[in-house]
């Protein structure tokens, strides 16, 4: 495979996964804003927009690459670094944010947070919340043992 076509290869790649997780993030917060009885809220989901922020650095040095070569690519990329920085900075930072709003949400609408690990979920990774106590013993939530 030569170098062209492994550099168009890779922008195929990164702009499928770039709208892949974009649009699961989209669905993500669709679901939580419509505050169903049962939560299972994970940091990692808002974090998803932080996907194609981050994708878009390698993205426009490919697309240079093909269009102009190496070395201007090479060029106009150490131009916007500054700014891919700071994109990943307010990434991060807005991803946080929206934790922590959405949390203080939960918990101004009387949601309770259960105790245990939500099933399919890795410890510290998801939480579940609820209107009432009792769903928190509902099938698919394991309990700590």
């Amino acid at each position: 495979m030569n170098k062209k076509n492994k550099a168009v290869f890779s922008v195929v790649i990164l702009l499928v996964v770039s709208i892949v997780s974009f649009c699961f993030w989209l669905s993500e917060i669709s679901d939580y804003l419509e505050f169903p009885e049962e939560i299972v809220f994970s940091w990692m989901s808002l974090s998803l927009i932080s996907i194609p922020i981050m994708f878009a650095f390698p993205l426009y040095w490919f697309f240079l690459s093909l269009r102009h070569g190496d070395k201007h690519a090479l060029k106009k990329v150490n131009g916007i670094m500054p700014l891919f920085k700071f994109m990943c900075v307010f990434t991060f930072a807005l991803s946080c944010a929206m934790s922590f709003g959405y949390l203080s949400a939960l918990k101004s609408k009387g949601y309770i947070l259960c105790s245990g690990v939500p099933s399919g979920w890795t410890p510290g990774t998801a939480s579940k919340y609820v209107v009432d106590k009792k769903l928190c013993f509902n099938s698919g939530f394991q309990h700590e043992r």
